[in-house]
């Protein structure tokens, strides 16, 4: 019972995986492209999201292969760029919510300033 539960589980993350993988790299691409018109810092999070991408490609066919047959290498493959797309995810999240809280602390400095002009 167990081994198909694995089984089942290997062949939806390597499904899912690549066709997650592939819109987290589009969307970094475009993402990136985007972020270069305002600054080459803006292109930042598109980068990251692009070999986020990458990581969950390889750690998606890496499961595949652990479908048809274990290997250790497979297995510590598999583990290293699921555990790398992890940390890029984090760090893409991290920007995210430094960069919202510069907006809304900027938005609320320009409010301020505009309403000090009105009176």
């Amino acid at each position: 019972m167990r081994e198909t539960q694995i089984k089942d589980s290997l062949y939806s993350i390597s499904k899912w995986g690549k066709f997650i993988a592939i819109i987290t790299m589009i969307y970094g691409v475009i993402s990136a492209l985007s972020g270069l018109g305002v600054f080459l810092v803006g292109a930042i999070p598109g980068v990251i999201f692009l070999f986020s991408g990458i990581a969950l490609y390889r750690s998606s066919t890496y499961a595949g292969h652990l479908l048809h047959e274990y290997e250790e290498n497979n297995l510590a493959e598999f583990l290293m760029a699921i555990a790398k797309y992890l940390k890029l995810q984090s760090i893409v999240y991290i920007i995210s919510i430094v960069g919202f809280l510069i907006l809304v602390i900027g938005w609320s400095f320009l409010a301020t300033a505009l309403t000090s002009q009105l009176h």
